[in-house]
Protein backbone atom coordinates (compact mmCIF):
# COMPACT_ATOMS: atom_id res chain seq x y z
CA UNK A 1 0.00 0.00 0.00
CA UNK A 2 0.47 4.12 -0.41
CA UNK A 3 0.54 5.37 3.18
CA UNK A 4 -0.30 9.15 3.16
CA UNK A 5 -1.02 10.39 6.67
CA UNK A 6 -4.02 13.23 6.90
CA UNK A 7 -2.93 15.11 9.42
CA UNK A 8 -0.99 15.16 13.05
CA UNK A 9 -2.97 16.37 15.86
CA UNK A 10 -2.10 16.59 19.72
CA UNK A 11 -3.08 14.36 22.55
CA UNK A 12 -3.96 16.07 25.83
CA UNK A 13 -5.20 15.72 28.50
CA UNK A 14 -7.47 17.67 31.11
CA UNK A 15 -7.15 17.30 34.95
CA UNK A 16 -9.73 18.30 37.50
CA UNK A 17 -6.53 19.60 40.05
CA UNK A 18 -3.74 21.07 38.49
CA UNK A 19 -0.56 19.12 38.21
CA UNK A 20 2.41 21.02 40.42
CA UNK A 21 4.89 18.25 41.15
CA UNK A 22 5.94 15.07 40.20
CA UNK A 23 4.02 13.75 43.63
CA UNK A 24 0.86 14.92 42.05
CA UNK A 25 1.30 12.98 39.02
CA UNK A 26 1.89 9.95 39.81
CA UNK A 27 -1.85 9.85 42.39
CA UNK A 28 -3.80 10.70 39.47
CA UNK A 29 -6.13 8.07 38.05
CA UNK A 30 -6.52 8.67 34.16
CA UNK A 31 -8.85 7.38 31.77
CA UNK A 32 -6.59 6.79 28.93
CA UNK A 33 -5.97 3.76 26.02
CA UNK A 34 -3.74 1.83 23.76
CA UNK A 35 -0.06 2.72 24.48
CA UNK A 36 -0.81 5.77 26.37
CA UNK A 37 -1.88 3.96 28.75
CA UNK A 38 0.98 1.85 28.96
CA UNK A 39 3.00 4.85 28.94
CA UNK A 40 1.10 6.92 31.82
CA UNK A 41 1.15 3.74 33.95
CA UNK A 42 4.88 2.83 33.76
CA UNK A 43 5.64 6.85 34.30
CA UNK A 44 3.59 6.44 38.08
CA UNK A 45 0.15 7.06 37.13
CA UNK A 46 -2.56 4.80 37.59
CA UNK A 47 -4.20 4.89 33.79
CA UNK A 48 -7.12 2.38 33.01
CA UNK A 49 -9.42 2.08 29.93
CA UNK A 50 -12.96 3.93 30.45
CA UNK A 51 -15.14 4.24 27.35
CA UNK A 52 -16.11 7.32 26.21
CA UNK A 53 -20.12 7.05 26.76
CA UNK A 54 -19.07 6.44 30.69
CA UNK A 55 -16.08 9.27 29.92
CA UNK A 56 -18.26 12.17 31.30
CA UNK A 57 -20.07 10.41 34.95
CA UNK A 58 -16.45 8.68 35.67
CA UNK A 59 -14.79 12.62 35.79
CA UNK A 60 -17.63 14.21 37.70
CA UNK A 61 -17.93 11.53 40.28
CA UNK A 62 -13.96 11.48 40.55
CA UNK A 63 -13.68 7.89 39.60
CA UNK A 64 -11.13 9.02 37.78
CA UNK A 65 -9.04 12.47 38.21
CA UNK A 66 -8.21 13.06 34.74
CA UNK A 67 -8.62 11.95 31.09
CA UNK A 68 -7.72 12.41 27.26
CA UNK A 69 -10.40 12.04 24.33
CA UNK A 70 -8.07 14.12 21.76
CA UNK A 71 -7.11 17.10 22.62
CA UNK A 72 -9.13 20.75 23.20
CA UNK A 73 -11.82 19.89 20.21
CA UNK A 74 -12.20 16.24 21.99
CA UNK A 75 -12.73 17.36 25.49
CA UNK A 76 -14.79 20.33 24.60
CA UNK A 77 -17.31 18.12 22.42
CA UNK A 78 -17.13 15.69 25.66
CA UNK A 79 -18.63 18.15 27.83
CA UNK A 80 -15.01 17.25 29.96
CA UNK A 81 -14.90 20.84 30.24
CA UNK A 82 -17.71 21.49 32.91
CA UNK A 83 -16.31 19.20 35.32
CA UNK A 84 -12.06 19.27 34.78
CA UNK A 85 -10.95 22.81 34.74
CA UNK A 86 -7.45 22.27 33.84
CA UNK A 87 -6.05 21.54 30.29
CA UNK A 88 -2.62 20.21 30.52
CA UNK A 89 -0.12 20.86 27.92
CA UNK A 90 2.65 19.72 26.75
CA UNK A 91 0.97 16.98 24.72
CA UNK A 92 1.10 13.67 25.57
CA UNK A 93 1.77 12.91 22.08
CA UNK A 94 1.10 14.39 18.43
CA UNK A 95 0.37 11.39 16.55
CA UNK A 96 -0.72 10.44 12.97
CA UNK A 97 -4.13 8.11 13.29
CA UNK A 98 -6.06 8.86 10.76
CA UNK A 99 -4.44 7.55 7.26
CA UNK A 100 -5.13 7.47 3.64
CA UNK A 101 -4.51 3.61 2.33
CA UNK A 102 -3.89 3.64 -1.93
CA UNK A 103 -3.32 0.22 -3.41
CA UNK A 104 0.28 0.24 -4.58
CA UNK A 105 -0.81 -1.81 -7.92
CA UNK A 106 -2.98 0.58 -8.60
CA UNK A 107 -0.73 3.70 -8.25
CA UNK A 108 1.68 1.73 -10.40
CA UNK A 109 -0.52 1.45 -13.00
CA UNK A 110 -0.77 5.16 -13.91
CA UNK A 111 1.50 6.88 -16.18
CA UNK A 112 4.46 8.48 -13.82
CA UNK A 113 3.05 11.84 -14.12
CA UNK A 114 -0.45 11.20 -12.40
CA UNK A 115 1.34 9.27 -10.08
CA UNK A 116 2.86 12.79 -8.76
CA UNK A 117 -0.30 14.44 -9.00
CA UNK A 118 -1.68 11.69 -6.28
CA UNK A 119 1.16 11.89 -4.37
CA UNK A 120 1.49 15.83 -4.14
CA UNK A 121 -2.31 16.03 -3.93
CA UNK A 122 -2.47 13.95 -0.49
CA UNK A 123 0.71 15.56 0.51
CA UNK A 124 -1.06 18.92 -0.02
CA UNK A 125 -4.28 17.32 1.96
CA UNK A 126 -1.98 16.30 5.13
CA UNK A 127 -0.31 19.88 5.21
CA UNK A 128 -4.38 21.74 5.13
CA UNK A 129 -5.70 19.31 7.72
CA UNK A 130 -2.56 19.64 9.73
CA UNK A 131 -2.84 22.87 9.68
CA UNK A 132 -6.62 23.27 10.21
CA UNK A 133 -6.89 20.88 13.33
CA UNK A 134 -3.86 22.87 14.89
CA UNK A 135 -5.83 26.09 14.11
CA UNK A 136 -9.51 24.63 15.51
CA UNK A 137 -7.82 23.50 18.74
CA UNK A 138 -6.72 27.24 19.78
CA UNK A 139 -9.81 28.19 18.96
CA UNK A 140 -11.47 25.69 21.21
CA UNK A 141 -9.12 25.83 23.77
CA UNK A 142 -9.72 29.75 24.05
CA UNK A 143 -13.43 29.23 24.14
CA UNK A 144 -12.86 26.83 26.91
CA UNK A 145 -11.05 29.34 28.68
CA UNK A 146 -13.92 31.91 28.51
CA UNK A 147 -16.97 30.14 28.43
CA UNK A 148 -15.82 27.15 31.09
CA UNK A 149 -13.09 29.15 32.78
CA UNK A 150 -10.52 26.45 31.48
CA UNK A 151 -7.03 27.01 33.02
CA UNK A 152 -3.55 25.83 30.92
CA UNK A 153 -1.92 23.84 33.01
CA UNK A 154 1.48 23.54 31.96
CA UNK A 155 3.22 20.62 33.63
CA UNK A 156 6.44 21.70 35.56
CA UNK A 157 10.05 20.77 34.01
CA UNK A 158 10.73 17.89 36.43
CA UNK A 159 7.41 15.97 35.81
CA UNK A 160 8.27 16.47 31.59
CA UNK A 161 12.08 15.35 32.26
CA UNK A 162 10.25 12.36 34.02
CA UNK A 163 7.66 11.72 31.52
CA UNK A 164 10.29 11.78 28.52
CA UNK A 165 12.60 9.49 30.22
CA UNK A 166 10.12 7.21 30.61
CA UNK A 167 8.70 7.36 26.91
CA UNK A 168 11.87 6.70 26.00
CA UNK A 169 12.58 3.70 27.51
CA UNK A 170 9.34 2.24 25.81
CA UNK A 171 10.11 3.72 22.34
CA UNK A 172 13.75 2.20 22.31
CA UNK A 173 11.39 -1.02 23.54
CA UNK A 174 9.78 -0.57 20.00
CA UNK A 175 12.74 0.18 18.13
CA UNK A 176 13.30 -3.51 18.78
CA UNK A 177 10.35 -5.32 17.17
CA UNK A 178 11.68 -4.11 13.59
CA UNK A 179 14.45 -2.59 11.32
CA UNK A 180 11.60 -0.19 10.19
CA UNK A 181 10.18 0.26 14.02
CA UNK A 182 13.74 1.16 14.42
CA UNK A 183 14.05 3.78 11.26
CA UNK A 184 10.94 5.15 12.24
CA UNK A 185 11.94 5.71 16.04
CA UNK A 186 15.17 7.17 14.75
CA UNK A 187 12.94 9.71 12.57
CA UNK A 188 10.77 10.59 15.77
CA UNK A 189 14.37 11.39 18.37
CA UNK A 190 15.89 13.23 15.45
CA UNK A 191 12.41 15.45 14.90
CA UNK A 192 12.02 15.82 18.80
CA UNK A 193 15.86 17.30 19.15
CA UNK A 194 14.94 19.63 16.65
CA UNK A 195 12.01 21.01 18.28
CA UNK A 196 14.62 21.15 21.33
CA UNK A 197 12.29 18.52 23.69
CA UNK A 198 15.05 15.76 23.82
Amino acid sequence: VYWATDKVYPTEMVVKQPINSWEDFTKLKIRSSGALQSFLTDAGAAASYIPGSELYSALDSGIVDGAHWGASQGAFSMGLYEVAKYHVQPALNIAGTDVIIVSQKALNKLPEDMQNIVKQALEEQFWFRTNEYQYKERITLAKAISEHNVQVNTLPEDVQDRLTQTAQTLWDEEGKRSDNAQKALDMLKDYLSELGYL
